[in-house]
């Protein structure tokens, strides 16, 4: 459950002005990005660490070694972004991160579902307020497996979707939108293209 919890403590300040459309990642895939979405690679994100509200009010509840363990992958560049440039607003822009990570999603229908039932109390755990999961499942993207989980975000008026790409039988690369509720709807769709577009290089 970490890389739940992990993924939805990115709050961006700004973002870069920087478009892109089909977008090679250094993770080892490419997927497809509309114009409006911009793209803050790694290295550009190691470079500007400060753009991040980790003492946003939001973050008083969650456990500190869990912002510790992300600022420490934004510093060192284990990070990118891709920001949706039409939907965002002064007060939140609306985001993807991305980073891949060693570990594996669930193999069986006993682990997903374990995996599942656990979800509630790890997040609620993590932040220090109850979080609601409206789906949780394994599915294909483009011909890979995929843990996929929909839940509300630390962020009041927020919603978090992820999935979890099988990369190989012992990484993931991890992809997590974070929306405020206003543009779910938008948001949903061009995040499911452009995780659908992927291929691994």
């Amino acid at each position: 459950m970490k890389n739940l919890l992990l993924a939805i403590l990115i709050l961006p300040l700004w973002s870069s002005p920087v478009l892109a459309e089909r977008y090679l990642s250094t993770f080892g895939f490419s997927v497809d990005i509309p114009a409006h979405w911009t793209v803050m690679t790694r290295k550009e994100l190691q470079a500007n660490p400060d753009m991040f509200a980790f003492d946003n009010a939001a973050f008083a509840n969650t456990d500190r070694e869990l912002l510790k363990q992300m600022e420490s992958m934004v510093r060192a560049g284990r990070i990118e972004l891709y920001f949706n440039q039409q939907t965002s607003t002064p007060g939140f822009n609306d985001n993807i991160n991305v980073y891949r990570q060693q570990g594996r999603i669930p193999r069986n229908d006993a682990e997903l579902q374990q995996s599942c039932r656990a979800l509630p109390a790890e997040l609620a755990r993590g932040f220090g307020k109850s979080i609601a999961v409206h789906d949780c499942k394994i599915t294909n993207v483009a011909g890979l497996r995929a843990f996929y989980v929909d839940f509300d975000g630390v962020v009041n008026d927020t919603r978090s979707i992820q999935y979890q790409i099988e990369k190989s039988p012992l990484e993931v690369v991890i992809f997590t939108v974070t929306t405020q509720n206003s543009t779910l709807s938008t948001n949903r769709r061009e995040f499911d293209d452009i995780v659908g577009s992927i291929r691994l290089e």
